[in-house]
């Protein structure tokens, strides 16, 4: 679970050909007829035909075909194993073992995108979790199969491994184009990802998403609270507008829930943590102004107790890629003496105490006053939803 986006830039996927020992990828084919839309905004009007890749993530494996290969070379390279069949015909290398676990498993289902993407019929369009990963949204886990929306009759004919289709209309202001490729837009695809997707995925999806839509600064909090409430207005509105779907209630869960503040997967996790364990909603990233250095906390409680005095309690939910940095274990601790010098509790959390609820309690509640630990409610329809 360490897919974050740490960079995002307006470069399209590159058209170019490749020549690795003899042989020769190709460029997909994308469609046309799709409106742009920008993102900013969350049903668009205007421009978006960029890839949203993370900037340590390597070039897109290259698409080949069998002509590529030379004579009797593609059933060798298959038994070796150094191809893998990503589409009806289509191959691609394998990627660099020495890449992180996550960076091959993002090239992998990139690669399962563009090879559908290149025989994708007029009208359908990539939905749920791959509209989001070409969207740039975080994930918990990397999709498999390609979801494809048509809107004609599936039949047996389109049928694929790699690929599910479903019959489904889908309106053009909520479509995009992301890397050439038709998808819904950021609200539709946060929906689709919370009725199919368990909670904490769907949740991180539509957070990241919300977070991609509305661009919000804890600096102007006003404006970007009012775009994260468009963001779930929409939401919620594509969600009654069908009413009888599947997965509804889950969703609408999802769509209160969903906030553009939350930066990480594990942020997403801990959250819906302290929402279990019926502690009240923080304010998530924070601002404090100490010695004229601004600190933003991934969340934060507030309050003055029963005896008058002030307490403040700060949760970082900290992953293991920004700690490859020495020097950043320099800046951490002086950025904590700095909080802790207002009077504030500084509770760093990881993946393996995020993962467990009862280590999580352990290891957050004991920083909160009696008063606020004797009102607890937790979250009793959050828990039966994260049962399932």
């Amino acid at each position: 679970p360490l897919y974050r986006p740490q960079q995002r830039h307006g470069a399209p996927l590159p058209g170019r050909r490749i020549t690795t020992n003899g042989v020769r990828s190709t460029t997909p084919r994308t469609p046309t007829g799709v409106r742009s839309t920008t993102p900013g905004t969350p049903t668009g009007a205007g421009l978006i035909d960029a890839r949203l890749r993370p900037a340590d993530m390597p070039e897109p494996l290259p698409l080949l075909r069998a002509a590529d290969f030379p004579p009797g070379a593609l059933p060798r390279e298959l038994r070796r194993g150094t191809i893998a069949r990503v589409g009806a015909g289509v191959y691609v290398p394998r990627a660099d073992p020495q890449l992180e676990d996550w960076q091959i498993r993002f090239l992998e289902s990139e690669a399962l995108i563009l090879a559908q993407g290149s025989t994708i019929r007029s009208g359908t369009t990539i939905v749920r979790d791959h509209a989001a990963l070409l969207l740039g949204a975080d994930f918990l886990t990397m999709p498999s199969k390609v979801h494809l929306a048509t809107p004609y009759r599936i039949s047996s004919l389109d049928r694929s491994p790699f690929a599910e289709r479903h019959h489904q209309v889908i309106g053009r202001e909520h479509l995009l184009t992301a890397a050439g490729l038709p998808v819904t837009d950021h609200a539709r695809t946060a929906v689709d990802c919370a009725r199919h997707a368990g909670l904490d995925q769907g949740m991180t999806i539509a957070s990241s998403l919300m977070r991609i839509a509305t661009a919000p600064d804890p600096r102007e909090r006003a404006a970007g609270e009012a775009r994260g409430a468009a963001f779930t207005g929409s939401m919620l509105g594509i969600i009654e507008a069908e009413s009888g779907h599947r997965g509804n209630r889950r969703a609408r869960m999802v769509a209160g829930l969903s906030s553009g503040w939350l930066e990480s997967p594990l942020e997403v996790r801990s959250y819906l943590n302290v929402l279990m364990l019926g502690l009240p909603a923080p304010t998530l990233q924070k601002m404090f102004v100490i010695g004229g250095k601004r600190y933003f906390a991934d969340a934060a409680w507030e309050g003055i107790d029963p005896g008058g005095r002030p307490w403040s309690v700060i949760l970082e939910s900290d992953g293991y890629i920004k700690y490859r940095d020495r020097s950043y274990w320099v800046r951490e601790r002086e950025r904590d003496n700095d909080l802790r010098s207002t009077g504030a509790i500084v509770i760093h959390v990881s993946w393996e105490i995020a993962m467990d609820l009862d280590k999580f309690a352990h290891t957050l509640l004991g920083a909160f006053p009696p008063h606020v630990l004797c009102t607890l409610r937790p979250h009793s329809e959050l828990r039966r939803h994260w049962r399932r």
